[in-house]
């Protein structure tokens, strides 16, 4: 298993000029994430009281906006990649079916790398944001929904990573797997982060989903909250140990940026965590008491929270 990184990333897919197209293991990956969340998020949605044709709906809107911020957020924190200092922008070669362009503006070309989890976190919740004012959903219900299938896409998106050779740690004596897995770059051992945050990703999306599926509280917003809290707690963990040509940003405080990003998105979960938790103590709404009991499932609109907060 840890010399599966010294296969070829990609597969070529023959073209009829002769010419061949680069598939790449890790785009796979990222597609495999959203079909996966998709597939689990169908007896979710029906569980919660939503139908699940706004599921497309969702990724009409979640999939662009996660896609593009994604690359925004690593380009605006890995700028001199990019750009020089005068403002000239750096471009490369991309073939993209048979065809070469010589001059591809190098920000754009995704498939050399280059997309930020963080980024794409902030992206999915623009899209979510755009459905709810649509359809007049309320937007931390379906924040909930997403918080929950998000940790599944990000736990196979980081198998991607695992077959590009790209972040994991530092250079071990360990040669045994999953500890540590062999990076062709330098021949050596490394500790196989990326393969580590992909476990701890899909534990996340398990606890998350189980949560979602048997709460029964009227008040949403808690999986979202334990989303920042678990995801923080992870990358905030992972961050520091990454090999220091995959941290984005500068250095504070002697820990890298994303690490204290990381710390303000678990301390956001915890604030908001504790402010739905007082306010459901405030309506009488102990909801926890009976977590493992069979309710109806709660569906919130705005019009329906209006109404509950008329009575």
């Amino acid at each position: 298993m840890s010399n599966l990184l010294a296969l070829k990333n990609y597969f070529e897919i023959p073209l009829p000029n002769g010419e061949s197209f680069k598939l790449y293991y890790y785009a796979l990956c990222i597609l495999s994430g959203f079909l996966s969340c998709a597939i689990l998020a169908v007896p979710l949605f029906k569980k919660r009281g939503f139908k699940p044709d706004i599921l497309l709906d969702l990724f009409i809107a979640v999939i662009p906006c996660s896609i593009i911020l994604a690359r925004a957020w690593y380009v605006i924190f890995d700028w001199s990649s990019f750009f020089a200092k005068d403002g000239t922008m750096y471009v490369s070669q991309v073939s993209i079916f048979g065809l070469t362009i010589d001059e591809f503006p190098k920000f754009l070309n995704i498939r050399e790398g280059g997309m930020a989890i963080h980024g794409g976190v902030c992206g999915g919740a623009l899209g979510l944001f755009i459905v709810s004012k649509i359809k007049k959903i309320k937007f931390s219900a379906l924040g909930d929904l997403g918080a929950a299938l998000l940790p599944l896409g990000q736990a196979v998106g980081r198998l991607g990573n695992y077959f590009n050779q790209e972040v994991y740690g530092a250079v071990t004596t360990q040669t045994w797997f999953p500890y540590a897995t062999f990076i062709e770059a330098d021949g050596k051992y490394h500790v196989a982060l990326c393969f580590h945050e992909m476990i701890f990703d899909f534990l996340l999306f398990l606890a998350l989903y189980f949560f979602l599926f048997k709460y029964s509280g009227k008040r949403s917003g808690y999986t979202m909250a334990l989303y920042f809290m678990g995801y923080g707690l992870i990358r905030a963990c992972m961050e520091p140990m990454r090999q220091e040509s995959f941290n984005m940003g500068v250095q504070i405080l002697g820990m890298p940026t994303m690490f204290w990003v990381s710390v303000l998105v678990f301390l956001g979960g915890v604030a908001l965590l504790t402010t739905l938790i007082l306010l459901d103590r405030k309506d009488g709404n102990f909801w926890w008491k009976d977590f493992f009991k069979k309710k109806s499932p709660a569906f919130e609109t705005e019009e329906n929270s209006a109404e509950q907060a008329e009575k």
